[in-house]
């Protein structure tokens, strides 16, 4: 699930403060990750890790917003 490693946080403290504020689904999604933070894994491989259905990471990610602000917000 990478997509641009330059903006990857590593100070630990960073990651638990931003995995502290998150919502509860992408903390999922996070915890999930960390679990082998060395191996690279597809969006199906995590979804088969998580049971969840398909997509599901991408609606926790917002994918498809491409950049825009989060659905609820003014622009």
């Amino acid at each position: 699930m990478e997509h641009a490693r330059h903006n990857a946080m590593v100070d630990p403290g960073e990651m638990a403060r931003y995995r502290d504020r998150c919502s509860e689904l992408m903390g999922v999604v996070l915890d999930e990750l960390a679990r082998c933070p060395d191996t690279p894994r597809t969006c199906p491989e995590v979804e088969d890790a998580l049971a969840w259905p398909r997509r599901r990471p991408a609606s926790v990610l917002d994918v498809s917003r491409a950049g825009r602000p989060p659905r609820g917000t003014r622009e």
